[in-house]
């Protein structure tokens, strides 16, 4: 599990992250080449430079697509189960593979609470009851879900609630998603908690009845 959660992570960030950093060279070779169109003579400079910036916005546009669309490739679910196939997620797109960051960072922060776990059972010289077996079984979907629901909030929620997220983490990155996913699913037993309590303590509105007059 902690490898697939690593693998799809890395996969997926870089696959974006690479996105969108070719997408930014591609902008200032195309800032250059306007630059260069506005102080050149007429004559076969200029329509070189015209072709060239012809060809940027070719790719512009065509990288655009892939972070839109993907690239389309036909894939079975056998052939990217495991994350050792890039195809599998350029086939995607960037919003896609921001899913899989989010799923796959949530697994992530269960195995780190789990690890924080064991290892705080190890060092106490009390004896305490193990995790059983159902417990971590159930503790690896419900981190993907948390992941899941942070990079909604992220992605679906503005305003002061927000500020003091988005002074730390940048959620139009890849890296930052995967760090507030992990974050958010390694303290999932707290935040599911936190909001039972909050639903919990919110009044029940039941049918009103008429006072006897």
């Amino acid at each position: 599990m902690f490898l697939l959660a690593v693998g799809h992570i890395f996969q997926a960030v870089a696959i974006n992250n690479d996105r969108i950093t070719h997408l930014v060279n591609i902008q200032a070779q195309i800032q250059q080449r306007v630059n260069d169109i506005a102080k050149a003579a007429q004559g076969s400079s200029l329509q070189q430079l015209q072709t060239e910036l012809t060809d940027l916005n070719s790719k512009r546009d065509d990288l655009n697509g892939k972070m839109l669309y993907g690239s389309g490739e036909k894939l079975s679910f056998t052939q990217c189960f495991l994350p050792v196939n890039p195809a599998c997620f350029h086939r995607n797109s960037s919003e896609q593979n921001n899913l899989w960051v989010a799923m796959g960072s949530g697994a992530l922060g269960v195995i780190l609470f789990l690890l924080r776990g064991f290892r705080t059972v190890a060092s106490d010289n009390r004896p305490q009851e193990p995790s059983t077996l159902l417990s971590v079984v159930c503790l690896v979907p419900t981190g993907m879900i948390v992941g899941l629901l942070t990079i909604f909030l992220l992605r679906g929620t503005k305003g002061a609630l927000l500020t003091p997220v988005a002074d730390v983490v940048q959620v139009e990155n890849p890296y930052g998603i995967a760090f507030a996913c992990s974050v958010a699913a390694m303290f999932s037993d707290q935040i599911i908690a936190w909001l039972s309590k909050l639903v919990g303590a919110l009044p029940a509105r039941g049918p009103q009845q008429s006072e006897p007059g």
